[in-house]
């Protein structure tokens, strides 16, 4: 026959082809071992935690003295777990958790603004505006907060003398524009 080849091993080989079937026996026979002691998989459950948000905004021109909040006068997208009365200053935490809470706001004089939550300043939130024109402030943080907690955006510091913050609103398109607004989302 063409292409078979008879396969004589010697004695030194049998032992050899003895021997590694030994081995694979062995290895085999340890493996699926070893997979009858893994414990059973547990299925996975889907995490139902609620996150809670909110998006509050102001459409009206709107004057600060010195340690006066915004009244932001409109609500966007809120869970249940904050509240915010339209026209009024103070949005409260139903629920402990940590925060990302991010403001923007535009005025027409330089000034500055910080978070307060429960009627102190909140550290390192303190952020101004200084510029020649329209002024674009930002406020950035990561509070914690207990249930209860009452959180605002208060006209902190006067700037070059001024000791009042407006904020102005226009119409450049189609719609009442926002001239301030606050983002707040639960990250834990």
């Amino acid at each position: 026959m063409i292409g078979f080849n008879k396969f004589n091993p010697d004695s030194k080989q049998k032992k050899d082809l003895k021997m590694n079937k030994y081995l694979f026996l062995i290895l085999s026979s340890s493996i699926f071992n070893l997979n009858a002691l893994r414990a059973p998989e547990t299925p996975r459950t889907k995490q139902t935690t609620t996150r809670e948000y909110a998006y509050i905004y102001m459409q009206t021109d709107q004057e600060l003295k010195q340690g006066e909040s915004v009244a932001f006068d409109s609500n966007g997208k809120m869970s249940n777990g904050i509240k915010h009365a339209e026209n009024s200053s103070e949005i409260i935490f139903e629920k402990a958790g940590t925060y990302q809470v991010s403001f923007l706001g535009t005025t027409t004089a330089a000034g500055s603004c910080a978070l307060f939550l429960n009627g102190k300043p909140m550290k390192g939130s303190e952020y101004g505006a200084i510029s020649y024109y329209f002024r674009n402030m930002q406020i950035q943080a990561i509070i914690t907060t207990n249930a209860g907690d009452k959180l605002t955006v208060r006209n902190y510091s006067p700037v070059l003398g001024q000791a009042s913050l407006r904020f102005a609103v226009g119409k450049p398109g189609k719609q009442q524009a926002t001239n301030a607004s606050i983002l707040i989302v639960q990250i834990d």
